[in-house]
């Protein structure tokens, strides 16, 4: 599947965590405000609660400036 899609296993693998992500990370994501590998390394390690408590707690403009280190 990932060759059809011109992409690794690795890059299928990490974007697959993406959809681990509440809707909310991820449409910054989508809309480009957070990045796909902040958001697979980092966020998408993180339960669905925690995600909700992390945006509720800081915004999600915040959340946008956010990188990995």
């Amino acid at each position: 599947m990932a060759r059809e899609l011109g992409m690794n296993d690795d890059q299928l693998r990490n974007y697959k965590k993406l959809l681990t992500l509440i809707p909310e990370l991820q449409d910054l994501t989508e809309n480009g405000n957070l990045s796909p590998t902040v958001g697979y390394k980092i966020f998408a390690k993180l339960s669905k609660e925690e995600q909700k408590k992390l945006i509720s707690d800081f915004g999600a403009e915040y959340i946008s400036s956010l990188t990995q280190k």
